[in-house]
């Protein structure tokens, strides 16, 4: 993906948050409604804002499947025809500190799904519907300063020891 490089010669200048947005035909060539997706990132203000790192939608919030930290908690969400089927923030707040590196993956099929992060057992749903209609990915959708080290998206549902696993530090 193009990034927003500004070329100088001895000046300083700020640039746009990067983001990635994946769409029409480049998004549903590859896209199923059984997957995995992990995604491993750090930022020195976990702590000040709300991140939204991967977003799946079909162009509205009605329909959707986020990973997202809010204000340190991380978050995982699968939300269709305006229900949320799978939902999770923690029951302990400030788990992801400033600067330390956030793991997490979210898997799912067409019933179910598991999230983990940073190691923990998974939590999981096992009822689930993810909506027909999502047709869009977005990368960093407001993610303020957070600073992407991997993303990986695996056309499969992988198992839940393999979540935990691949979230552990």
């Amino acid at each position: 993906f193009t990034t927003s490089f500004i070329p100088t010669s001895g000046s300083t200048v700020t640039r746009a948050v990067d983001g990635a947005d994946i769409t029409g035909t480049s998004f549903a060539s590859w896209f199923g409604h059984e997957a995995t997706s992990y995604v491993e990132l750090s930022s020195p203000a976990w702590e000040e804002d709300d991140f939204d790192i991967a977003y799946i939608s079909s162009g509205n919030t009605n329909n959707r499947i986020r990973h997202n930290v809010v204000l340190a908690d991380p978050r995982a969400q699968i939300r269709s025809n305006a229900i949320n089927y799978f939902s999770y923030s923690p029951a302990v707040y400030n788990v992801v500190t400033n600067n330390s590196i956030y793991r997490a993956a979210l898997a799912y099929s067409s019933t179910e799904a598991a999230f983990s992060y940073n190691g923990v057992t998974p939590i999981t749903d096992s009822s689930v519907l993810v909506s027909p209609e999502l047709d869009r990915m977005n990368l960093t959708k407001n993610a303020g300063v957070a600073h992407f080290r991997k993303f990986a998206f695996y056309p499969q549902r992988l198992s839940n020891a393999t979540l935990q696993a691949m979230t552990e530090e």
